[in-house]
């Protein structure tokens, strides 16, 4: 059977169907919805720390330790330096402080 064939298959079988088909749609656009609302909501609160974390350090010294990924983005504040500059390219476990 040809490759062109299932596409055929696949789009009558749609029509077929039709409520099972809006459901699906419906779903799926929700579950998007969903993915991009919690996105713009953990990046908000993320900035939100981030600047708590920058008015602290204006104020008093801060020791920030991080792991993982997030290590990323505390490597490009202008406002931290990391403390051991063997650690800047491991991104494993990294120690901050304030300037």
């Amino acid at each position: 059977m040809a490759f062109g064939k299932f596409w055929v298959i696949a789009f009558r079988d749609l029509g077929r169907n039709r409520r099972r088909t809006i459901f699906t749609l419906i779903g799926v656009a929700l579950g998007m919805m969903v993915l991009i609302l919690m996105s713009g909501f953990i990046t908000g609160i993320f900035d939100s720390i981030l600047e708590r974390l920058r008015y602290t350090a204006i104020r008093k010294e801060i020791y920030i330790c991080s792991y993982g990924t997030i290590t990323y983005d505390l490597v490009k504040l202008p406002w931290l330096q990391i403390r051991d500059p063997a650690m800047e390219h491991n991104f494993k476990l990294a120690i901050f402080t304030s300037k």
